[in-house]
């Protein structure tokens, strides 16, 4: 046998014992050289990792000037925008103001409508009222006074005065009051007014 008889002759004095102790020798500098190599590239990755950031951080300062440029120019810009809104407040504001004034004058202008509207309902009231012709007994009906109070309170509330009050209330404190329960009174009022 051609195998069996080279291999004695050549690794004769081997024994099963000492190919073992050579396998796991073999095993054992493999293993350490798997462990030493792990550590070598770990420790490789983290020092390109370490030179990475150094270089990051080295980028970053060298490009500040740029980005101080870039922040100077946006401050600019703000500035400007910002006295543009300013302007445009400042006009937005002067039409307020404007219409505020405008609407004002109409306020009064209509606030004086209405008061001489109730000056002339007041006046004709005292005219009929106070009239011996158009009534005769001097008389005016519980309702009739209330309305007419409620015109002077109305015209007093849109700064109304003059004669009203020195003139024609005092005539019209003077008017007999009949109330809405004195039937036979209603009555004789009514017709005294139909002359």
């Amino acid at each position: 046998m051609f195998g069996l008889e080279q291999i004695e002759s050549t690794f004769g004095a081997l024994t099963v014992a000492l190919v073992l102790e050579v396998a796991i020798a073999v095993a054992g500098i493999l293993i350490a050289y798997k462990k030493l190599k792990d550590k070598i590239i770990g420790s490789y990755k983290e020092r390109q990792q370490q030179k990475d950031d150094i270089q990051e951080a080295l980028d970053g300062v060298r490009a500040m000037p740029t980005y101080r440029q870039q922040s100077l120019a946006i401050q600019s810009q703000l500035k400007h925008a910002d006295e543009k809104i300013l302007e445009t407040c400042n006009k937005i504001q002067d039409g307020v103001t404007e219409n505020q004034r405008v609407l004002n004058e109409r306020l009064d202008k209509l606030e004086e409508r209405e008061r001489n509207s109730l000056r002339a309902k007041i006046l004709e009231m005292h005219r009929m009222f106070t009239s011996k012709k158009l009534n005769p007994m001097q008389a005016w009906t519980e309702m009739e006074r209330d309305a007419f109070n409620e015109l002077i309170k109305d015209y007093e509330s849109l700064n109304g005065n003059g004669h009203v009050h020195t003139v024609v209330i005092p005539d019209m404190l003077k008017l007999r009051v009949i109330f809405m329960t004195d039937i036979k009174a209603l009555t004789e009022l009514f017709h005294s007014r139909e002359c």
